[in-house]
């Protein structure tokens, strides 16, 4: 049984939760509120995608995405609760027992529950209580309630297995195969013809044998005497040229090092000459000493050039401090500054005076007309007053203007010459000259005394010239040394090089070449004879498997035939079993529709009369469903309702028949309510421990066990 189902962004479900019991379970609500949702939800718990109507992306609620929709699931299974959990990222079944994961895994889990497959457990959950009430009524008669029956038995097994079977098998006449066995029997007699005789492989194994003794022979006599021999005139033969090998060598040793003994005592004896020239004490300390005075009497002379560059100090200074005179400068500026917005403000008013003035009927500053002579004249006089008065501060604040502008000329020309004395004064270092700053530009005195004239520079390179040869002389020192233990070295591997050539011992190679020769020609020979022997034996061999491989092929050619009038004749027997098989597969589906179609009614027939409360025969032909003996579509609205309510409770205690649960969308919306009150109990006995029931009606809300309301 379901105990509870919850939900998430299931369709029209955006949050749901419902819970339900045993017994009857009646959900109200609107149309399109989402009633047939819940079984929905319920089957996608323990099926996933496979049992939804739509596509996820089709199944979320409208806008959201397809990871947004959740759904869960209580059952209770042999007392035990199970609690489906499913989303399109993952599924899970929990219980205190354990614990499965995977979407593949769930469904499987479930199925294993349930009893039945997934597929025809949602086919009986999910499929329309209307539409099976249609098909009575449909031209097509009981096509549509097959094809539903055709979906839970499984009808297409039947149909793959004999397509496959056409496929795969082999069918058909057999006056091919007949004629294939004849040709492999006459193909069977050709190659016993053919067959060579046995006699020749065995003549060439004879002369195989012979053969490969003499080369077995000729092959042992090469390694163990003629090779042996060989080697031990090659060693003598090596021994005695690699005396006089080492001989020659040493000679050509001996005399290199002779010349190198030359060579290295010219190279002393030079060493020797250039070390006698090192430079007495003193005279490198002597010469540096020069060097540093001419380089002193170079700066001094530069430095009294720098100073006299300076241009003469000029006739107009200031004689107090810098500091003092950057503040007289900005004093002045600020001055000017302050007197030209003065004479700036004076102009302005002067100018909104004089546009004062009344030239005409009409004053300027009110906007009254006016003819009075004498208040014009006051009026004018008194603006022309002023408008003089200003106009000589005015001139008063230029002529201030422009005294202060010539004060800060001057002043600025005594700057530009203080710059440029103070840059050409930076070349000179400061020890040669002393500063008075009580004046600016500063006063300046040079201290750095008189020098002469400038001076031939040569200490310089008679400096170099000496450490470069001082250089040359240690250089040559340590040649010397150098020299003298290569020397030394040379001389000892002459003596050497003489007691090792006094050691070697040489021979007379000319009985060695001799002896070397013959063993060579021997062994080789030999082994030419062992390379002819074996030619000759792998022709022989070749011989050998070719009559042998012809017999071999003959024979395989035999067994092929031969295999091939078995294989046919078995093939025979699997094609007549063949086309006697797809006959029965051809025959069984009509079969097994019978015998449902007799299962099925007869269970129709049982719970139609129940609920009818009279004796009812439902039974069926090419026209349609038929009532004792009459068609269906004369029955009444609400007796068609009860028909299709049995058909459905038949069909699942059919193929469902573990199943505890039912599940109806307003089964007796045409029934009264005697008939209504009839199906309820019937309901109530057919062995259902959980109905679950979408419904208008007020009669099945006023005996639910469980009412669930769903608000649109």
């Amino acid at each position: 049984m379901i105990k509870s189902i919850a939900a998430k962004n299931f369709r029209k479900h955006t949050d749901l939760h419902v819970d339900l019991t045993h017994g009857l379970n009646v959900i109200r609500g609107a149309n399109e509120s989402g009633k047939s949702t819940l079984i929905e939800i319920a089957m996608y718990c323990i099926g996933g995608t496979k049992v939804l109507r739509d596509t996820i992306a089709e199944t979320v609620t409208w806008g959201l995405k397809e990871k947004d929709l959740w759904a869960e699931g209580v059952f209770s299974f042999g007392g035990i609760d199970y609690r489906f959990t499913r989303s399109k990222g993952s599924a899970e079944c929990n219980w205190a027992g354990g614990k499965v994961t995977g979407q593949a895994e769930v469904t499987a889990f479930a199925a294993q529950l349930i009893g039945v497959d997934i597929k025809t457990a949602s086919l009986m959950m999910l499929s329309s209580q209307s539409g099976i009430l249609g098909a009575l009524d449909d031209d097509q008669g009981p096509a549509a309630v097959s094809g539903l029956m055709a979906k839970l038995a499984d009808f297409d097994l039947i149909d793959t297995l004999l397509k496959n079977a056409e496929s795969r098998l082999t069918l058909g006449s057999d006056t091919l195969l007949r004629q294939k066995i004849a040709n492999a029997e006459i193909e069977v007699a050709q190659a016993i013809e053919a067959k060579p005789a046995d006699g020749l492989a065995e003549a060439l194994k004879g002369q195989v044998q012979s053969k490969g003794a003499a080369h077995d022979a000729a092959f042992v006599k090469r390694k163990t005497v003629l090779a042996p021999a060989m080697s031990a005139a090659e060693v003598a033969y090596c021994a005695g040229a690699e005396a006089e090998r080492q001989a020659a060598a040493t000679a050509v040793t001996m005399d290199k090092a002779s010349a190198d003994v030359l060579a290295t005592v010219e190279k002393l004896t030079a060493a020797q000459v250039a070390a006698g020239t090192k430079l007495a004490p003193g005279v490198l300390d002597s010469l540096r000493a020069d060097v540093l005075r001419e380089a002193d009497h170079a700066r001094v002379l530069k430095a009294q050039k720098d100073f006299n560059a300076v241009p003469a100090y000029p006739e107009v200074f200031w004689d107090q401090s810098q500091p003092s005179f950057d503040v007289e400068v900005a004093s002045l500026r600020q001055q000017a500054q302050v007197h030209r917005q003065e004479h700036s403000a004076l102009a302005g008013q002067v100018k909104a005076w004089t546009n004062s003035r009344i030239t005409s009927g009409k004053c300027p500053t009110c906007g009254q007309a006016t003819t009075n002579d004498e208040h014009i004249a006051q009026h004018n006089g008194e603006l022309d007053t002023w408008i003089t008065i200003s106009q000589d501060k005015m001139a008063m604040l230029s002529s201030l203007v422009q005294g202060l502008e010539g004060d800060l000329s001057a002043l600025l020309a005594v700057d530009s010459i203080a710059k440029v004395r103070a840059t050409a004064l930076a070349k000179v270092p400061s020890e040669f000259v002393v500063y008075d700053l009580g004046f600016y530009p500063a006063k300046y005195q040079w201290v750095g005394g008189v020098v002469a004239a400038e001076q031939d520079v040569t200490a310089g390179p008679a400096l170099a010239a000496a450490e470069a040869a001082e250089r040359v002389a240690v250089m040559a020192e340590g040649q010397v040394v150098a020299h003298t233990t290569t020397l030394a070295d040379l001389n000892s591997q002459l003596e050497a090089l003489a007691v090792a050539k006094a050691a070697i011992i040489t021979v007379d190679m000319a009985p060695l070449m001799k002896a070397y020769d013959e063993a060579s020609t021997a062994h080789y020979e030999c082994a030419m004879l062992v390379d002819t022997l074996a030619l000759e034996l792998e022709e022989l061999g070749r011989q050998l498997a070719a009559a042998q491989s012809s017999a071999t092929v003959a024979q395989a050619r035999i067994d092929a035939a031969a295999k091939a009038v078995a294989d046919l004749s078995a093939e025979l027997k699997t094609l007549a079993f063949n086309n006697v098989l797809i006959g029965k597969l051809k025959k069984l589906k009509p079969a097994i529709t019978d015998f449902l179609w007799n299962t099925v009614l007869a269970a129709v027939s049982n719970f139609f009369s129940s609920l009818r409360g009279e004796q009812s025969v439902v039974t069926k032909d090419a026209d349609g469903f038929k009532v004792n003996g009459r068609s269906s579509k004369s029955l009444s609205g609400s007796t068609k309702d009860v028909l299709a309510l049995a058909m459905r409770v038949a069909l699942s205690k059919t193929f469902v028949p573990q199943t505890s649960i039912l599940s109806l969308d307003e089964p007796a919306s045409g029934c009264d309510l005697e008939r209504t009150a009839s199906l309820l109990g019937f309901l109530s006995s057919v062995g259902f421990s959980q109905v679950i029931l979408a419904s208008h009606d007020p009669l099945s809300e006023a005996v639910a066990d469980n009412l669930i309301e769903l608000i649109a």
